[in-house]
């Protein structure tokens, strides 16, 4: 999960999500989800599940483990 805090940013930008509205989403508060994307502190599995379901995406992706394919339209 090195990669964590580029691989949430790149998603919230490719779904024009900001910080805000990334916590609501995944019912957290702003300060954890910038701690997330400043690389301080990692999510939790109960954050991670949260996160995959608020955006969309496989834990692979979140992950770093599998690139997430960019959707044409």
């Amino acid at each position: 999960m090195n990669n964590l805090p580029q691989i949430l940013r790149t998603i919230m930008a490719e779904k024009n999500i900001d910080e805000n509205q990334f916590a609501k989403m995944i019912g957290s508060n702003k300060s954890l989800v910038k701690s997330w994307l400043d690389g301080k502190s990692k999510p939790r599995y109960k954050s991670l599940k949260a996160i995959c379901k608020g955006l969309n995406v496989k834990a692979d992706i979140v992950l770093g483990l599998e690139k997430q394919k960019k959707t044409v339209g």
